[in-house]
């Protein structure tokens, strides 16, 4: 396979956050980037049906494996017998024989390397690793009464031997399993030091991937998707200020032939415009399409939640805008302040256990088994503002094993 390189320049929106085994961010990794894009094109394969539930384990994770030694002897069979393809195509058709899917033949599984690398992440002129935004340690809602509080302390800097301290040490700290404050409130915790700026990424790639896959998933990124973790507090959101391709420099924007992905179709995409002081229960229905969230049988429950609709919703509030860069803080909070309120909607007055996994799958906990959200806070340019709303992916809620940020 003849590879190519492609470099993309991005600037952050919200911060990017890709954390190491103890959860310090001081640089950008790879492999968190890597795993984004893979996840965006996994959501939109299941959405279309490319992948089903038998792609992931039970912890949500691809499960596939390649018999290396087996797939070179068909791939030999087919070059003898094929003149006219190219090597790309028949590895595509061997792979697919033998039951690859389509994400796993282009970001990898065990055996197979994938066609969609990064060689190098730069970060350029003016970046920051550090708490930029001046973002709080935490901020919390009281369940009962609706007050929210802020905690700017924080965490201190040290250098620990392993995870099981560090998560010692935040517990002793912060009281995080003191079970009367955690019934009482809602609390969302931002992680410091993360990146703020703009960095270069350079893939490598080929041909065939770039023009199909890559440049039309990063500009579905762009739209609507995330870099690194901490999705739940709007982390991750980016925005692509050029691409270098051969030496020619594009906006994404030139590539309007190649917007969407042409392997698997057209995104399944919705956006919904709503008022931003919009009831929650109004908000959790424009979500899930469901007018009636709490179920007398299990039947009823089963039937609701089997009938979320597979595709990424986006919700835009109209009348939530701010400026740029001094006013994140504000908006991520307001976001999360509502996102907060989305709980009572899957919280009946009689705690029933069939709700309570579900309120976890999609709007996320730290509870065994954790869950990743599927409601993500939204933060987007538009017309030099930044505005905010929700990105939904509930539609993978039935998805072998959910998914974990």
């Amino acid at each position: 396979m003849r590879k190519e390189e492609i470099s993309v320049l991005f600037e952050t929106i919200t911060p990017v956050y890709t954390g190491d085994a103890w959860q310090n961010c001081t640089e950008l990794r790879p492999s968190s980037i890597l795993g984004s894009l893979r996840f965006w094109f996994e959501v939109l394969c299941y959405f279309k049906g490319e992948i089903g539930e038998t792609y992931f384990d039970n912890d949500g994770k691809p499960c596939e494996n390649l018999n290396y030694k087996k797939f070179k002897e068909k791939l030999e069979e087919k070059l003898k017998n094929s003149q006219s393809k190219s090597i790309e195509e028949l590895e595509d058709e061997v792979l697919a024989d033998m039951g690859i899917s389509l994400p796993s033949r282009i970001f990898g599984c065990t055996g197979w390397r994938g066609r969609i690398r990064i060689k190098k992440i730069e970060p350029i002129e003016d970046y920051c690793f550090g708490n930029r935004l001046n973002l709080p340690y935490a901020i919390g809602e009281n369940k009962e009464n609706k007050e929210n509080k802020e905690n700017n302390e924080n965490v201190e800097v040290k250098e620990w031997q392993t995870k099981n301290e560090y998560d010692q040490f935040i517990e002793e700290k912060y009281s995080r399993d003191n079970k009367k404050f955690k019934k009482d409130w809602s609390v969302w915790y931002f992680p410091h030091p993360y990146f703020y700026g703009k960095f270069k990424v350079i893939f490598e790639t080929d041909e065939k991937t770039k023009e199909a896959v890559l440049v039309p998933l990063l500009n579905i990124i762009e739209k609507y998707g995330y870099l690194g973790g901490k999705w739940n507090l709007g982390y991750g959101r980016v925005k692509i200020k050029e691409i270098i391709d051969k030496n020619i420099s594009f906006n994404i924007k030139d590539w309007k032939s190649k917007i969407e992905l042409q392997i698997i179709g057209e995104p399944l995409v919705n956006e919904y415009r709503l008022a931003f002081n919009v009831k929650e229960y109004e908000l959790m229905k424009t979500i899930l399409e469901c007018d009636k969230f709490f179920c007398k049988t299990e039947k009823d429950f089963k039937n609701k939640t089997a009938n979320i609709p597979k595709e990424v919703r986006v919700i835009k509030f109209n009348d939530l805008e701010f400026e740029k860069t001094k006013e994140i803080k504000n908006l991520i909070e307001k976001l999360l302040v509502i996102k907060m309120t989305l709980r009572s909607c899957l919280r009946p007055r009689r705690d029933v256990q069939e709700w309570k996994v579900f309120r976890h799958k999609l709007l996320g906990t730290t509870e065994k088994p954790i869950q990743g959200s599927k409601i993500l806070p939204y933060i987007y340019e538009e017309n030099g503002k930044l505005k905010g709303g929700f990105i939904s992916i509930a539609g993978i809620l039935n998805m072998k094993g959910g998914y974990n940020e």
